[in-house]
């Protein structure tokens, strides 16, 4: 449990969707440098309404690469492996979906 990582309490908000995220990332310390694949992000979205093409970029699985700057290269470089490696189970409550004319 020490180990883990927690996510309370999010609310996001884009274009014309509102959502509010909760989260557990067990063993998160445990593998966030050595093996963040074993990570696994375990999350409930809700919403009472969202557009799945406003986050269809989060699940583009090409090359990524950090931002280039002077400080804290390194932090942001390991954050975004761990982020484009580790797996994601979501549970999403939502009134109304939208995507194009599905």
């Amino acid at each position: 449990m020490k180990n883990d990582l927690l996510l309370r309490n999010i609310a996001m908000q884009t274009g014309g969707s509102s959502v509010a995220i909760e989260g557990r990332m067990n063993n998160f310390l445990d593998f966030y440098y050595t093996a963040p694949e074993k990570i696994l992000f375990d999350c409930n979205i809700r919403s009472r309404q969202i557009y799945l093409a406003e986050f269809i970029g989060f699940l583009h699985q090409g090359k990524h690469e950090a931002p280039k700057s002077t400080n804290s290269v390194n932090v942001i470089k390991q954050l975004n492996n761990v982020i484009h490696k580790c797996s994601v189970a979501i549970q999403l409550k939502a009134a109304n979906v939208h995507y194009n004319k599905f």
